[in-house]
């Protein structure tokens, strides 16, 4: 169980699949064989975003500072995610997951509606929040990020992507959704240079 601290005025959302777990959902045949053959044990995390995460988790207060896990993974993989990033050094936190099964709207549930719903959960339960949001440009994450930022833009810290798309061209050091900061690298160690002039210190 992870108790956020009702203290804590800055936190982390990082998606799973391709930012924190090397998946190739760019290739959905291939992504689909890693996830169904292969046993969380034998994955790899993405280069460096273990690191990024407990760097970024330290600058911006350390225990105190939630970090959330959003992918839409289905929740039986749960326990395994839990293991996996305790394994590979990542921050502990707790994941939101989906329900893969028909809906009256399709055969699955819609990942993005998914994504959309849990940030606007997390502003409504944690309202004096501000979250650094970090994802990848494999999917969805950069136009779910934006809305967001564009929505809440005091309650975003910047947002951090991870550059998956096939042909990502190298941006700036740091773009922006209005006040919010925008960083994009190949891999965490990339992200995190980026990213340390654009966080705030944690508060005294």
């Amino acid at each position: 169980m992870h108790v956020a601290d009702p203290a804590a005025r800055t936190g982390i959302v990082c998606d799973v699949d391709d930012t924190a777990l090397v998946t190739g959902l760019a290739h959905p045949l291939r992504a689909a064989w890693q996830t169904m053959s292969r046993a969380f044990a034998q994955r790899v995390p993405v280069e460096g975003m273990a690191d990024l995460l407990s760097a970024a988790h330290a600058q911006l207060g350390g225990t105190g500072t939630p970090v959330v896990y959003l992918s839409n993974g289905p929740w039986n993989f749960n326990g395994p995610l839990v293991r996996f990033l305790a394994r590979c050094g990542f921050p502990a936190g707790p994941l939101l997951l989906t329900q893969w099964s028909p809906t009256d709207q399709g055969f699955f549930r819609d990942g993005r509606a998914h994504k959309r719903r849990s940030l606007r959960r997390l502003h409504a339960d944690l309202p004096d929040v501000r979250w650094l949001l970090v994802g990848d440009d494999g999917e969805h994450d950069p136009a779910i990020y934006e809305e967001f930022a564009r929505e809440h833009p005091d309650h975003v810290v910047a947002v951090a992507l991870r550059q998956v798309a096939v042909g990502a061209a190298s941006a700036p050091v740091a773009e922006h959704h209005g006040p919010v900061p925008v960083v994009r690298g190949p891999d965490g160690h990339a992200l995190l240079e980026r990213l340390r002039p654009v966080l705030p210190s944690p508060a005294p």
